[in-house]
């Protein structure tokens, strides 16, 4: 009797015990999320312009998930390109086309998806609060980051984050530009 007491005493404290243990991974990787994201929307506050956005959210992805990224951004046409060519390089010229297709339907396409799986990159939406922004593209190096859905998770918020902060920036710039304009207009009417 004492010996099955003993053993199921035994099987509800291993049973605990593991429970606990779970439990403290996911508060981690909880903490290493949250501290992630707090990290990229600091530099993001603190990058003035556009430009300078862009360099931050492709560096803070690209050491959080261990991959190459590229920013892209519609042209007057609509037409996406890459903000900066030397960080686009590794992404493949027949690959634009996975970010004109993400940009213009709104949802992520390439690795890992459903949708265009065979590309080499994981293309996600930048969607601001007044529609697409831009295209976001994370290449991997070596097996990718963002396979378990925390991580996938973390992936994009990281992309509505920049987004966001990228579309106020740019509005800030049109309305700069404006500006320049209605000055230089009434400086012509003078």
């Amino acid at each position: 009797g004492t010996f099955l007491v003993m053993l199921a005493v035994g099987i509800v404290i291993g049973n605990l015990t593991e429970r606990i243990r779970a439990q403290a991974r996911l508060a981690r990787t909880r903490e290493h999320r949250t501290l992630a994201l707090f990290r990229l929307s600091d530099e993001l506050a603190r990058s003035a312009g556009s430009a300078p956005l862009v360099e931050s959210a492709i560096r803070s992805v690209a050491a959080q998930f261990q991959a190459r990224v590229a920013i892209f951004l519609p042209d007057s046409h609509g037409r996406l390109r890459p903000t900066q060519t030397e960080t686009a390089a590794g992404f493949r010229e027949e690959e634009q086309g996975v970010s004109q297709w993400v940009f213009d339907h709104h949802e992520s396409a390439g690795l890992g998806t459903d949708t265009l799986p065979g590309a080499k990159a994981l293309y996600l939406p930048l969607m601001g609060a007044h529609g697409p922004i831009g295209v976001m593209g994370v290449l991997p190096e070596g097996v990718p980051r963002w396979t378990e859905p925390d991580q996938r998770h973390l992936l994009g918020a990281f992309a509505n984050q920049t987004a966001l902060a990228l579309e106020r920036a740019l509005l800030v710039e049109k309305g700069a530009e404006t500006q320049r304009q209605m000055d230089r207009e009434q400086l012509r009417n003078a």
